[in-house]
């Protein structure tokens, strides 16, 4: 394991340039990309960014079309989504949905960081 002394200004200018790099390359990798592959690039941005910036899980989120069910669609580590997220999230899940439907990201560094509303608490400890 590396750790970074990100106090320093060398390395938040670094960092800043390491992450505008890798948001330059991904961006031009998705240029006349095929539909086919779209769902597989994405995958690898989050995958990227995930490992960047030491993130252990992550999950990019769709709504459905008439705005009543939202489900994963791309999570990192890759894959989780079939296992781990159950239909139903907003009714196990409420306090994210609200967070979501305000326009707010959700950040967790910890899991006692999450709201306690069960049964999500123990849901969220099953799926790390």
């Amino acid at each position: 394991m590396t750790t970074v002394d990100r106090s320093s200004p060398e390395a938040g200018l670094g960092g800043r340039l390491e992450f505008e790099t890798l948001l330059a390359d991904l961006s031009s990798r998705f240029i006349n990309l095929p539909p086919a592959d779209v769902d597989r690039e994405i995958e690898e941005a989050l995958r990227r960014v995930c490992e960047l910036h030491g993130i252990d899980f992550a999950a990019l989120w769709q709504w459905s079309a008439d705005g009543s069910e939202i489900r994963p669609t791309h999570t990192f580590p890759a894959g989780l989504e079939s296992r781990s997220f159950a239909p139903g999230f907003q009714a196990e899940y409420p306090w994210a949905v609200q967070q979501v439907r305000a326009g707010r990201t959700i950040a967790i560094a910890s899991l006692n960081e999450i709201p306690p509303s069960p049964p999500s608490a123990s849901h969220w400890s099953r799926c790390s």
